[in-house]
């Protein structure tokens, strides 16, 4: 740790022991979560594969029996070609569709054209472009072409108790022996399962299981049975291996076929009777990269998703079914890990309680040492910047070495309230920031002096009575003491009634002329408040004379090495001084020097007065009057009054200059003239005559 830099005790404490605690407790957890995380991939590979297997062999089942229905179709149809045509074939087809819930359709196209078909169906649904009717379970197809005459479709709505309830009149736009079903069959020449396509009735996508009757080469018709990629969605979905698992079902080119979701993601794709594309998500993009090349093989793909890791395996089931086709089974690790991941949260949990419960006893013991030092700290930094505040109790604290500490700084603070009564506490609170050693010398440094007094002090010292007196000066040194201050400056002395300050040591004060005329104004508006309120209570009113002077005056420790004063020396503090009497002779009540004025005049209001010889000085120095501080506070701001008298007094200076003491003496009479209460002028006017 650099030097200067600091903690305070109590956080120190806790982060002691935060810094113990916490890494055992961390490594205890991560010890948790590599053990849940090994045991959850070794039961996600039984699971997976297990179920993967379970739903190919399931898929096979569902399938299979749609073998079944159309071997048997197929079979009558050989052996009575003229079966399916009839009303039989229709009571036929509609047993074998109710033997499964699956089979979308059962149907029989001939090679002359015509067509015999039973579909499910539900209220609502589209067959061939009509909305089947209410109660609808069902509809038959069928088409018969005529020599010479265009064929039609027609479609019968059954009801769940057989009655038809609608029939309608397709286009001429279906021929059965263009469908990839039926060519596809009599090509192969035995049983085949189609590749996906969309259905021309319902406009579902599907596979068909199609086989041939009659002749071989020269076949009498098709029998096939519908599967829509909606059911083996269905399918795959209900037997998931775990609640965020996904299955596909995939071609050999990677596109999937179907997957869990049923209508997850579905996007149309361009042209009519085209197939849609399913859109898989980032995981099974993921999936599908590996797995075509690691059939058979549990791979575990890290990172590939935000829910972690997932474990995914691929089922050929180009024997099953005889299409080059492959299930794709994939499941989080989330899954399988998730109660694993609960008993480490709930060890999280009862760990981070304990943590707490000792931070809290930590801090509580921390809190008996840290909170009884941090306070005798505080008294301490009062004592340090001499603010006076009331005894108080010793410390108390079950430490003995607190309790002593708390003993001593008692005692301290009430020697320092003691004395600082006599000591001018800013002076030193300055000296102490500024970090001068106190030793005895001084500097040259130019500074801003101010002298205040009252004015006929010694015949109000006779004429009130004691208390009364001491009352009313005590409010009016206060007052000067407070505003100095403010002002940023420093009282040096109390000399009776009066009071020496000045501004721009031990610390530099930029601005120290302007800071010392506003506090001068200021010192003169509050005596003003106090004499108001002094009327109030029957009492005399004070009258208050100030000076303040520029110079270059040497300051420093003054004294022996016993006892020293702070304070400033030289001739600068006698013009100060007797600029202060100076108020006397003009009947003004702030009189400030040319320095003054060179230093901070742009920013006062002031009034040219006259030139005066200072026993000190072998050159006359000028006076003014200060009237108020412009562009500040309005409290302080100078009237309209003052600031035209400040105008006119200063065109009756120039003209005394120019030695053109007619047009002065005439300035000062109109002044006069305008302002008869003002006694300065009149005073001015007897100087210049």
């Amino acid at each position: 740790m650099s030097q200067g830099v600091t903690i305070r005790l109590r956080p120190w404490l806790v982060m002691i022991f935060v810094c113990l605690v916490v890494p055992v407790f961390g490594a205890v957890l991560a010890f948790n979560y590599v053990t849940a995380e090994r045991v959850a991939r070794e039961a996600a590979s039984g699971l997976v594969e297990r179920s993967l297997h379970e739903a190919g062999s399931r898929t096979r089942e569902l399938i299979d029996p749609m073998r079944t229905m159309v071997d048997a179709a197929a079979g009558l149809a050989a052996a009575q070609p003229e079966f399916l045509r009839g009303a039989a074939g229709f009571a036929f087809l509609e047993n074998l569709l109710s033997h499964s819930d699956s089979v979308t359709g059962v149907y029989a196209g001939f090679s002359d054209g015509a067509f015999r078909g039973v579909l499910s169906a539900k209220p609502g649904s589209l067959i061939q472009g009509f909305e089947a009717p209410a109660l609808t379970t069902r509809v038959r197809l069928s088409r018969d072409p005529q020599p010479g005459a265009s064929a039609s479709q027609t479609i019968d709505f059954i009801g769940r108790d057989g009655r038809v309830l609608e029939t309608r009149q397709g286009p001429d736009g279906f021929d059965p022996r263009a469908r990839p079903w039926y060519r596809a069959a009599t090509a192969a020449g035995e049983r085949t399962l189609s590749d996906p396509y969309v259905f021309a009735s319902t406009g579902e996508t599907g596979v068909t299981v199609a086989a041939p009757f009659g002749p071989a080469g020269a076949p009498a018709g098709v029998v096939g049975a519908d599967l829509t990629l909606a059911a083996i969605a269905k399918h795959m979905r209900d037997r998931k291996v775990s609640a965020n698992a996904e299955s596909f079902l995939v071609d050999d080119r990677g596109q999937i076929l179907a997957h869990g979701q049923l209508a997850s993601s579905r996007s149309a794709a361009p042209g009519p009777g085209a197939l849609p594309v399913f859109d898989a998500t980032e995981r099974a993009v993921a999936a599908l990269s590996q797995g075509r090349q690691s059939t058979g093989q549990l791979m575990f793909l890290e990172g590939s998703t935000s829910d972690g890791p997932v474990a995914a395996l691929t089922l050929d089931l180009r024997n099953a079914l005889g299409k080059p086709w492959a299930l794709l089974a994939m499941a989080p690790l989330s899954d399988f890990s998730g109660p694993l991941h609960d008993n480490n949260r709930k060890i999280l949990l009862l760990g981070l309680a304990a943590l707490v419960i000792q931070i809290l006893l930590i801090i509580g013991l921390s809190r008996a040492m840290a909170v009884p030092l941090e306070r005798l700290a505080a008294r301490v930094d009062q004592i340090r910047m001499f603010r006076r505040e009331p005894p108080s109790a010793p410390e108390p604290s079950p430490v003995r070495e607190i309790s002593a500490l708390g003993q001593a700084v008692s005692t301290l603070q009430a020697t320092v309230n003691s004395f600082s009564a006599y000591v001018p506490r800013d002076l030193v609170k300055r000296l102490v920031e500024s970090s001068q050693a106190l030793t005895l010398g001084g500097q040259s440094r130019y500074l801003t002096l101010m002298f205040t007094d009252l004015e006929g002090f010694s015949q109000l010292s006779e004429r009130l009575p004691t208390q009364t007196l001491l009352k009313q000066v005590s409010a009016y040194l206060s007052l000067v003491t407070e505003v100095v201050e403010a002002e940023h400056g420093t009282v040096d002395k109390f000399i009776g009634d009066g009071a020496m300050a000045f501004w721009g040591a031990p610390a530099e004060v930029p601005d120290h002329a302007w800071r010392a005329c506003v506090a001068a104004v200021r010192i003169q508006k509050g005596l003003a408040a106090l004499n108001r309120q002094w009327l109030t209570e029957g009492l005399e009113p004070l009258k208050v004379r100030i000076g303040v002077h520029t110079d270059s005056v040497l300051v420093g420790n003054i004294g022996s090495t016993n006892r020293m004063s702070y304070t400033v020396l030289g001739d600068g503090v006698n013009v100060a001084a007797y600029l202060e009497l100076a108020n006397k002779s003009f009947d003004t009540s702030i009189c400030v020097s040319q320095s003054v004025v060179r230093e901070a005049g742009h920013r006062l209001c002031v009034r040219p007065l006259d030139q005066m010889s200072v026993k000190s000085r072998q050159l006359a120095i000028v006076v003014f009057e200060l009237l108020g501080i412009p562009d500040s506070d309005p409290s302080i701001a100078p009237t309209p009054d003052a600031a035209v008298l400040a105008r006119l007094g200063a065109a009756a200076w120039r003209a005394r200059q120019q030695g053109l003491q007619h047009v002065a003496q005439e300035t000062y009479r109109q002044s006069i003239a305008r302002y008869p209460e003002d006694p300065v002028s009149q005073r001015l006017l007897e100087r210049v005559g």
